[in-house]
C-alpha cells in the first residue's frame, strides 16, 4: 500500500496556489509577473520560505487578493 503524505499545506501556501489557479496562471507565470525565479513560487507553494513583506504585497496585487486574505488573517 502506498504511504500517504499527511503534510498539510499552510494557509498561505494554500491560497497562493488557490489564487494563482483562479488566474488560470503556472507557477511561471507568476513568477514572470513578479519578475522573479520560477523556484521561489515553488518554494512558496511547497512550504519551504516565506516571502517577504515588500514582495508579499506584490504578490496580492498581481493576483488581486488581500494580503490580509493569503495570510489568513481575513
Amino acid at each position: 500500500m502506498k504511504q500517504q503524505n499527511l503534510k498539510t499545506r499552510s494557509i498561505f501556501a494554500q491560497r497562493l496556489i488557490d489564487a494563482r489557479h483562479a488566474k488560470g496562471w503556472s507557477q511561471n507565470e507568476l513568477a514572470w509577473q513578479l519578475k522573479m525565479a520560477l523556484a521561489c513560487v515553488s518554494d512558496w507553494e511547497n512550504d519551504h520560505h516565506r516571502p517577504r513583506i515588500s514582495t508579499l504585497t506584490k504578490v496580492a496585487k498581481v493576483l488581486d487578493v488581500r494580503v490580509g486574505w493569503l495570510l489568513g488573517v481575513e
